[in-house]
C-alpha cells in the first residue's frame, strides 16, 4: 500500500528521536508497538513491523464468548486465524472467508468498558462507545465462521454472523439486511414472554462479558435454528423475506399491490 512522501523529522541531530508524520487512516495505530527494522540496498528501506499479539489474543478471548453464546447450538471449537482473512483494514473485494482486520480488532478493544454494566433490564444506552460498530464487525466475522464450523454455506453464514454482531452490539455494520437483522431479532425475542427488549441490541450488558453470551445462550440457538431451516429449504427462506418486506412496505405506507409488482418483476429479471 503505497501510502506518499514524507519527510523524517529529527529532535536534534544527536538525539535519536525522529518523527513521521503518517496518512491520516493509520491513526488508529497510535500506541502499537512497532519493530523497527532498515534494509540496506542499493534503495534503503526503514520499516515498521506492527507487533499485533494483543489483537490476536483479543479476537482469541471474542471468539471464547462467542462459543459461550452458541454453546445450545452446538460446540464451535478452538480458534483458528486459518478461518479468517487477517488485514490491517478491510477490502473493497468481498473474501472468500471472514474478515477479521486489525484495525476493528484495535478500536474494539479500546471500546472495553471501564465500568461494571448496568443490571439486566435496567433502562439506558448501551455500554458500549462509537467504536460499537468496529465490535459488531469483530463479532460479525466470528459469527460467520462459527457458522461455517456448524454446517452452514457461504451466504447463509455471513448473514448468521451479521446477524449476529447486529443482536449483541446493536450495530447494524455488517453486509447482511434488514430482513435478516429483523427476523434474528424476532427469533431472538421468542419466547421472552413480557420482557420488552428494543431493536437491535441485547441491552443489558456488554459484549465482552461472559453473562451477557450466557444469557444470550437460548435466544441465539432460536436464531442459529432459523439459518439452519431456511439453508434447507430455499424456498422457506424467500417466502419468509416476501412476507417481510410486505408488512414493512404496508408499515411505510406503500400499497400491498405496489410491492406485488415490483417483487413480481425483480423474480422474473
Amino acid at each position: 500500500m503505497y501510502l506518499g512522501l514524507r519527510k523524517v523529522r529529527s529532535a536534534g541531530r544527536n538525539s535519536g528521536s525522529v518523527e513521521v508524520t503518517l496518512p491520516v487512516q493509520l491513526s488508529v495505530l497510535e500506541g502499537v508497538e512497532c519493530r523497527l527494522m532498515l534494509r540496506d540496498s542499493p534503495r534503503p528501506e526503514l520499516v515498521l513491523e506492527l507487533e499485533l499479539g494483543e489483537v490476536h489474543a483479543f479476537f482469541r478471548e471474542m471468539w471464547g464468548k462467542t462459543a459461550l453464546g452458541l454453546a445450545e447450538a452446538d460446540d464451535i471449537g478452538d480458534f483458528s486465524t486459518g478461518d479468517f482473512v487477517l488485514a490491517l483494514f478491510g477490502s473493497p473485494r468481498a473474501p472468500d472467508r471472514p474478515l477479521l482486520t486489525y484495525s476493528d480488532g484495535l478500536v474494539a478493544m479500546r471500546s472495553q468498558p471501564t465500568s461494571p454494566s448496568k443490571p439486566l433490564g435496567e433502562p439506558g444506552p448501551s455500554d458500549l462507545d462509537p467504536g460499537s460498530e468496529a465490535v459488531s464487525r469483530v463479532i460479525g466475522a466470528l459469527g460467520a465462521a462459527a457458522g461455517y464450523r456448524l454446517g452452514l454455506t457461504r451466504a447463509f453464514a455471513q448473514g448468521f454472523g451479521d446477524a449476529l454482531g447486529y443482536l449483541v452490539t446493536g450495530s447494524a455494520s455488517g453486509p447482511g439486511a434488514d430482513f435478516e437483522r429483523g427476523t434474528a431479532h424476532q427469533a431472538f425475542l421468542e419466547g421472552r414472554g413480557s420482557v420488552a427488549l428494543p431493536a437491535g441490541a441485547i441491552p443489558f450488558l456488554s459484549p465482552f462479558e461472559d453473562r451477557t453470551w450466557q444469557m444470550a445462550q437460548s435466544g441465539l440457538a432460536r436464531v442459529f435454528e432459523q439459518y439452519q431451516r431456511w439453508q434447507a429449504d430455499p424456498a422457506l427462506y424467500q417466502a419468509a423475506r416476501d412476507r417481510w418486506y410486505v408488512a414493512l412496505t404496508l408499515e411505510m405506507g406503500v400499497g400491498a399491490s405496489v410491492y406485488e409488482s415490483i417483487t413480481s418483476s425483480r423474480r422474473a429479471s
